[in-house]
């Protein structure tokens, strides 16, 4: 995935971790990076974003001693000073990847995050899960309104950004940038055909039912049933109910 420098991207149906591999392959061969700044929009998300950095380190590990990652979140104060350090004696060749919540940005370590920014240190920002931005922010999270005075207002014009959401609408968008005081110049949004079939290579088919969910045990067993031929494309079903025992019992 080539990022302009000139550019700020809304993207969709990119998983974090495909995010992270091809943000740095491809602009390593552009210029020499020093940070790389992910935002995790809800506290759930805390946690997996503790495991990307896991997840990150050890697949680099024995490939490639260039990349490290931290989870801010998960910081103290008293770290700081070494993780600064850490940035600022990376060497042209390597790349640091920060994970970190709103929250953690706009009220734990502000003066950290404009360090960053005004030292120039930080040469991309992604943003992930952006509808919550204009769900939440409007009402009770008030960290994400403050992430336009907390870390966008200090951004330069020319710095990239991504921006990642599988729920968007015109609604959505034209918030989300009048609430970051930034411009999307270019989205990337696949019409239905693609989505339903397409590239995704996807067949997703939805049946719902009011019956007892005792008389659904055929109808069930009808959907999850190994196929007489083999599928070209594997098959997984998801059944939702609203009690747990139900589940287990069917």
């Amino acid at each position: 995935m080539m990022i302009s420098t000139q550019s700020v991207r809304f993207v969709s149906y990119v998983c974090s971790q495909q995010v992270v591999g091809s943000l740095f392959y491809s602009k390593r061969s552009q210029h020499s990076l020093k940070v790389l700044l992910f935002a995790s929009l809800r506290y759930l998300v805390l946690s997996l974003a503790g495991d990307q950095v896991n997840k990150l380190m050890i697949n680099t590990r024995g490939t490639d001693t260039t990349i490290t990652a931290l989870h801010l979140d998960e910081c103290e104060q008293q770290d700081l000073t070494e993780i600064m350090a850490l940035i600022k004696n990376l060497c042209d060749t390597s790349t640091l990847f920060i994970f970190s919540s709103p929250q953690c940005i706009t009220e734990k370590f502000p003066f950290f995050a404009a360090a960053l920014v005004n030292e120039g240190l930080i040469k991309f920002v992604v943003l992930d899960e952006v509808h919550l931005c204009t769900h939440f922010g409007r009402t009770f999270r008030n960290e994400f309104n403050d992430l336009m005075d907390g870390l966008f207002s200090k951004l330069s014009s020319t710095m990239p950004m991504l921006f990642l959401t599988a729920t968007c609408t015109q609604a959505i968008d034209t918030a989300f940038q009048t609430m970051i005081s930034k411009s999307i110049t270019h989205c990337e949004w696949p019409n239905l055909s693609i989505m339903s079939l397409g590239n995704r290579r996807t067949v997703i088919q939805v049946s719902y039912s009011s019956r007892p969910y005792m008389n659904m045990f055929k109808s069930i067993a009808a959907a999850i049933q190994t196929e007489p031929v083999k599928l070209e494309l594997s098959k997984n079903v998801m059944v939702y109910s609203n009690a747990k025992q139900r589940i287990q019992r069917i």
